[in-house]
């Protein structure tokens, strides 16, 4: 009788092992509604993720995007920050933080981290777009005007109306 109540507690727990959501599961999920427009629901899922994977830098970096999404940019700070601080080579977190930043009016910041993550990623004509916008209007028009012509060559997507607002 011992053994079949050993056996069977045994069983109840694969059971229940087997039901419970991993972090990777919870990040999937979040993904997923993240990119349903889910914002929220996203988030939530990535709270989870992060109780059973604290460390986890991409969960932060994802955490980041859809708070920018919700217009919480201190909050997207915030996780892009600490996202890099577990791993600082990913450049789209810092055109992230970036993002945020510049909507929390921190340019110096904003152009800091499009600093950083050209560095990573040469050929982020994202960063060179965000970065030759934030110069062009803080009046360094030539530095501005050289990374706008560097985000079009690189394929970024509306540029030609920035360089002729800011550049001709």
């Amino acid at each position: 009788m011992k053994k079949l109540l050993q056996l069977t507690a045994y069983c109840l727990l694969l059971t229940a092992n087997c039901h419970a959501q991993t972090a990777e599961d919870y990040f999937k999920s979040g993904n997923e509604k993240y990119i349903n427009n889910d914002d929220k629901g996203a988030i939530e899922d990535y709270n989870k993720a992060l109780e059973l994977r604290p460390n986890g830098y991409g969960i932060y970096f994802n955490r980041g995007d859809a708070k920018n999404s919700l217009q919480d940019y201190s909050g997207a700070i915030a996780d892009y920050t600490k996202g890099i601080e577990l791993n600082s080579t990913n450049p789209k977190a810092f055109l992230g933080r970036a993002r945020a930043k510049e909507k929390n009016k921190d340019a110096i910041g904003a152009i800091e981290d499009c600093t950083k993550a050209i560095e990573l990623k040469p050929d982020l004509a994202d960063a060179y777009l965000l970065r030759g916008t934030l110069l062009c209007e803080s009046g360094k028009i030539e530095s501005g005007c050289k990374d706008l012509h560097k985000a079009e060559e690189l394929g970024g997507k509306d540029v030609s109306g920035l360089i002729i607002w800011y550049c001709n």
